[in-house]
């Protein structure tokens, strides 16, 4: 889930203003970089039923900092907190969102 492979959020940079952000969000919200691998386990003992036992995902950043990346929102001291809780705000209870 989320812009793991695209550009947006790739005109983020200092000096950017609210209106450009209100703008064009696609090219200048920062927050258009979070995205999340999802883990999820299936009980399929009961024939004809599948059952999803655990949720889990996996915060990610997408960096061009240094050539187009994605890593995890771990690895980004300055932005792990911002990032966990825009996706814990965007996945509800239910999912476990892991750094």
């Amino acid at each position: 889930m989320g812009s793991l492979v695209s550009s947006y959020g790739a005109g983020f940079h200092a000096g950017v203003t609210p209106a450009m952000v209100a703008s064009n969000p696609w090219v200048y919200d920062v927050s258009m970089r979070d995205g999340a691998v999802l883990h999820a386990s299936f009980d399929l003992s009961t024939p004809g039923r599948v059952r999803l036992t655990d949720l889990a995902a996996n915060a990610v950043w997408v960096s061009y900092d240094e050539g187009f990346r994605v890593v995890p929102a771990r690895a980004r001291e300055a932005t792990r907190a911002e990032v966990l809780a825009r996706l814990r705000a965007a996945m509800g209870g239910a999912v476990q969102v892991r750094p």
